[in-house]
């Protein structure tokens, strides 16, 4: 007697064993009918209703994943029906999932799995309708455009359920959803059919960013640093040097704005880069002599050497005279200035260099090179 009471528990601990797993898999199927749904709703809404989902229509979408079970344990399918639900004023969607063919469950088993699925479970009863766990709701499958019979499980999609879901669907979110950042991410490109978008913030991109219009702004704000002459690809782009004067890609090479004016500054030597074509060179020198008494010549000796040549020679000097009795000190701290210009053919990227090449009573020489057209 004890055996037969016994075999008679594992038998009901099986049938709940089954009737759980079952319960999980048709909870997995209505979820992922459900999130179809919600991410498709504009295009239910103008397909001929009701609409079928199916297995395989979820796993080729990607809502199942692959190697889902068609069948759960009993054999039977799932099918969802997709309608409209007239009783909005709003255009709105509601369905019913139900399990077809395989073998009948038992009124126990129906009822066992209806409460133990996620979500608005139910089962099929002997007049083919569709009731929900306790009997919390009704629905007729034909209306669905279903077959579903009894000793099956059904399960209610209603409006209310779908259209909260749309908040939290693969639809970008309008607002920020506390904690869920996704929904507010897009996944996909962007086409605004001609529309404009207006009133942003910053915008920050990791690609290119193309137009066939103009583009209008304060000031450009260039970060990439390029060196004069080097090779460059393509034609067109602009870039600076390291001092903020503009580059631009021309021929396959960086070259300088081609005009204006490029100046530098440095003491008893400078050397400077040409950025651009120039046809004019105009050298300052303000140079300190040390002070010594008596009448005297102090003087400073530069040359201007372009690519290596010397081409010029600049000379900074002082005539000092010293008139009246002797017995005492006259010490003159003296400051001459040179200015010089010079018409020369400057190309991009040729080096020109000012540097002292000889002195007398020289203490130091500030230098400038200015560079224009």
């Amino acid at each position: 007697m004890a055996a037969l009471f016994g075999a008679e528990k594992y038998s009901d601990y099986l049938d709940e064993q089954e009737w759980m797993v079952a319960a999980r898999h048709a909870s997995q199927f209505n979820e992922a009918s459900k999130q179809y749904i919600a991410d498709h709703r504009d295009e239910l809404l103008t397909k001929p209703l009701p609409y079928r989902i199916t297995r395989s229509l979820l796993m080729k979408n990607g809502y199942l994943q692959q190697g889902f079970a068609e069948k759960n344990g009993l054999g039977q399918q799932y099918v969802t029906g997709v309608v409209k639900n007239s009783a909005k004023a709003q255009p709105a969607l509601q369905a019913l999932t139900c399990s077809v063919q395989g073998a009948h469950l038992s009124e126990k088993g129906m009822r066992r799995i209806a409460t133990q699925i996620t979500g608005m479970g139910g089962y099929v009863d002997e007049k083919h309708i569709a009731i929900g766990a306790y009997g919390g709701w009704t629905s007729d499958p034909r209306d669905f455009g279903l077959d579903c019979r009894h000793g099956h499980i059904a399960m209610a999609l209603s409006s209310e359920i779908l259209g909260s879901l749309l908040q939290e669907s693969d639809r970008l979110y309008r607002f920020q959803v506390k904690h869920r950042p996704e929904l507010n991410r897009m996944h996909t490109s962007i086409d605004m059919g001609g529309n404009d978008i207006t009133h942003s913030g910053r915008i920050n991109a990791s690609g290119n960013i193309t137009t066939t219009g103009t583009v209008r702004g304060g000031t450009v704000q260039l970060d990439q640093i390029s060196i004069s002459g080097h090779r460059c690809t393509p034609d067109g782009l602009l870039s600076r040097d390291a001092s903020g004067a503009i580059l631009s890609c021309q021929s396959g090479v960086w070259k300088g704005a081609g005009g204006g004016t490029l100046s530098r500054a440095g003491v008893n030597a400078l050397s400077v880069e040409s950025t651009g074509d120039f046809h004019f060179v105009l050298v300052s020198i303000s140079s300190r002599f040390f002070a010594v008494d008596g009448s005297h010549t102090a003087m400073a000796n530069f040359t201007l050497s372009l690519n290596g040549r010397v081409r010029e020679q600049i000379t900074n000097g002082l005539n000092v005279r010293k008139t009246g009795g002797g017995g005492h000190y006259w010490g003159y701290e003296t400051v001459g200035v040179v200015q010089k210009q010079y018409r020369l053919k400057i190309a991009q990227g040729d080096h020109l260099r000012v540097a002292l090449s000889s002195a007398h009573y020289h203490l130091s020489s500030d230098i400038r090179i200015d560079l224009s057209n």
